[in-house]
């Protein structure tokens, strides 16, 4: 699902996307609370890089939301307890 959502959703409409060059994804490590994964496509000059990088994260986030996935926010709990004696 998520591996072709790139290539389904931006090939032919993604400004500064090379066409002819598919989108990569690669799941890069298991985290804390997450599954890091790395995005990696190419474009005709590095100025556009920036503005297709948030067109590709922008449609992946859609595709996820289409299957009913939510990325959380992390959350910590801290507990703060007294001490019987002072410090």
């Amino acid at each position: 699902m998520l591996r072709s959502a790139p290539q389904r959703s931006t090939k032919g409409k993604a400004p500064g996307i090379s066409q002819g060059k598919d989108i990569k994804l690669a799941v890069y490590r298991f985290a804390d609370s997450s599954i890091e994964i790395r995005i990696y496509f190419w474009t005709g000059h590095m100025a556009e890089a920036n503005a297709a990088k948030s067109d590709i994260i922008i449609k992946i986030n859609a595709v996820l939301a289409f299957h009913g996935i939510a990325i959380p926010f992390p959350k910590r709990d801290i507990q703060v307890t007294r001490s019987a004696k002072p410090l």
